[in-house]
């Protein structure tokens, strides 16, 4: 008898320690480090769809999202999830999924338009404006890559006012000058050129940044000045034989010119 009643004291024990909806978010993460995807994904949504309210629930849409963007390449799925967890408002996920909505469409789908929009949430949703440094550069990067020059100098512009100090100010200062260059407003762009390798005379942009500069002086028709700024990176171009080449048109331009 005593047996029996230490038996189902044990079991009833067993009971009230025993959490399903952990054993199956520790199993899908076994399955995610056996590189089963499949399986971890099955396990992830078996919990989404038996605890709905759960403690995990909000932990296994972002890993969802995440495994279907980084493991099986499926953008369009893994938005389901991150948008889930945004409109839900969850509290640890919220501004991590928007900012992973706005990276797919920038970074993974190209559309530059809806990226636009989704890193403009992302700026207004986080209060502590810890990473907004970062999601105005971001944002500053999508009008240059759709080639909307025009807003993208201006976004690029509110980042270096309003950031003076983060780590985007250097590639942000460059590509403004860049967006100056193939507007075709050259007298800007040389001005600009100069300044930012006053500025930043180590950049890694340095030799394209001359490179560019020799590019309006040539359309400025000033090929000496074109000539000598070419021939001051030819140790340390980006692109040795296109420089090569510009030096070689350029002299052969000043001899018609000398005859």
């Amino acid at each position: 008898m005593k047996k029996i009643l230490l038996f189902f004291l044990i079991f009833s024990l067993q009971g009230c320690f025993s959490n399903p909806e952990k054993e199956i978010l520790r199993s899908a993460e076994n399955e995610w480090n056996q590189r089963r995807y499949n399986n971890s994904v099955e396990k992830y949504r078996q919990l989404v769809e038996q605890y709905p309210n759960g403690k995990y629930v909000d932990d296994a849409l972002f890993r969802l999202g995440e495994i279907y963007r980084l493991n099986l390449e499926q953008e369009k799925e893994a938005l389901v999830y991150f948008y889930r967890l945004v409109k839900k408002e969850s509290p640890k996920y919220k501004i991590s999924a928007q900012e992973n909505i706005a990276n797919i469409y920038q970074h993974d789908l190209r559309d530059y338009d809806q990226a636009i929009i989704e890193y403009s949430k992302l700026i207004h949703m986080d209060p502590s404006r810890k990473n907004a440094a970062k999601n105005q550069y971001e944002l500053s990067l999508c009008y240059f890559k759709k080639g909307d020059y025009v807003q993208a100098v201006t976004e690029f512009e509110i980042l270096l006012k309003d950031y003076p100090d983060s780590e985007f100010v250097e590639h942000a200062t460059y590509q403004k000058y860049n967006c100056y260059f193939i507007l075709g407003s050259c007298d800007e762009a040389i001005v600009g050129y100069q300044n930012f390798l006053k500025k930043f005379p180590d950049s890694k942009f340095a030799s394209e940044a001359k490179y560019s500069e020799g590019n309006c002086l040539e359309e400025k028709e000033d090929l000496a000045g074109a000539l000598a700024i070419y021939k001051s990176i030819t140790g340390e171009a980006f692109n040795k034989s296109l420089v090569d080449i510009k030096i070689q048109g350029i002299e052969d331009r000043l001899k018609k010119r000398r005859r």
